[in-house]
């Protein structure tokens, strides 16, 4: 029987006993022989115990702490099922929200795990192959090699040297950018970190507007992160446990991007649109906004964009106020005037009232302009 599992079913198997597994809680999975760490790059995969067929493509193992300490996708959530199963959330997805059922463990005797799936007493393990032509720097997940086949866990923590921070990926006057996308809710440990959303895309004047997005930042919400520093260990985040409650971001129109997979066999990515879609970076005129990239074929993985019909080449990023300034100036607007925005509850179900008709809303919290509006 052919049993269907998103990659991180054999992954979770890796990490569920290490002795480093100190209850729920954020870890990495490390090969205690190559010393590389898994990444995720797809949720696809399959295993057939009876017949040996497993496909483990979407696992993929990198070495160097400075290669994976920025990135989410080397980050997962293990948390106790019962007395020897465990599952895993990470990229969106819960290993045993799909399957239904956790993985198990088999301890070594150098303090280490194998990491297994069985069926009918028959049991597929994983190891790490290097690809040939990656210097070691790169390698796969295979199962049953007797090589490369015992692993370790490192917690993840803000505080200790395995941190996951943010790299930026733009800078302008000294500041630092990322367009980012996690499936965890977090905060930001390090000063200096910021994080905005786009609510109003002005297609006629080539401006987006923003808002800032302060506390907890939502699992699964595409985000602009100003930084602190071109370092992700000065831009370190405090990941919060799946489920933290935190009301839904409202209005928000950036799309994100959990993969970036180009393999035949696991492609799974987001292709780029140029007609459509805009990614984080410099204007013409120097400034921070969305711009079209005509030599990009698929969206970063754990990144977000901007997509539009009848979109320009460039946006400039504006926060309200500035856009509205912008509008006086322009003489389409007088100062007088407000601008009028849906209204939202706080679950995110846009209303049939417009914030121009606050006064018809019954007792109750809602998100006017991506701000809270409580009624009493």
């Amino acid at each position: 029987m052919k049993y269907k599992l998103i990659t991180i079913f054999l992954l979770s198997a890796s990490l569920s006993a290490n002795a480093q597994l100190s209850g729920d809680g954020y870890y990495r999975l490390q090969n205690a022989t190559t010393a590389r760490y898994v990444r995720i790059i797809d949720n696809r995969g399959s295993i057939n115990i009876a017949s040996t067929d497993v496909d483990l493509g979407a696992l993929q193992t990198v070495l160097n702490f400075q290669n994976v300490d920025y990135d989410p996708a080397t980050v997962m959530y293990i948390s106790k099922l019962n007395s020897t199963d465990y599952n895993i959330a990470t990229q969106g997805i819960s290993l045993y929200s799909m399957m239904g059922f956790g993985i198990k463990f088999r301890a070594t005797n150098k303090g280490t795990y194998g990491a297994y799936q069985e069926k009918a007493g028959m049991a597929k393990y994983l190891n790490d192959t290097p690809v040939a032509s990656a210097n070691d720097i790169y390698g796969y997940v295979l199962s049953n090699s007797s090589q490369n086949r015992e692993w370790n866990i490192i917690p993840v923590s803000a505080e200790s040297d395995n941190y996951l921070g943010v790299k930026p990926q733009v800078c302008i006057d000294g500041k630092y950018y990322c367009a980012y996308y996690s499936g965890f809710p977090f905060i930001f440990a390090s000063d200096g970190m910021k994080a905005f959303y786009v609510t109003h895309v002005d297609t006629q004047y080539g401006i987006c507007v923003t808002e800032e997005l302060s506390g907890t930042i939502p699992a699964s919400t595409p985000v602009i992160i100003e930084c602190q520093s071109e370092y992700a260990k000065d831009n370190r985040l405090e990941l919060l446990a799946p489920g933290t409650a935190v009301p839904p971001v409202s209005g928000n129109l950036l799309a994100g991007a959990y993969f970036q997979n180009n393999s035949n066999k696991h492609r799974n990515r987001v292709d780029y649109d140029s007609k459509t879609m805009r990614v984080l970076g410099q204007t013409d005129n120097g400034v921070l906004g969305f711009v079209k990239d005509s030599k990009l074929t698929a969206i970063a993985a754990n990144t977000c964009y901007l997509k539009a019909d009848n979109v320009p080449a460039q946006l400039v990023f504006m926060n309200q106020d500035e856009y509205d300034e912008f509008l006086i100036e322009a003489g389409v607007r007088t100062a007088a005037e407000k601008q009028v925005v849906p209204v939202y509850s706080i679950t995110g179900k846009a209303l049939d009232i417009m914030s121009d008709e606050l006064d018809r809303l019954p007792q109750g919290i809602y998100i006017v302009n991506g701000k809270k509006y409580i009624v009493r």
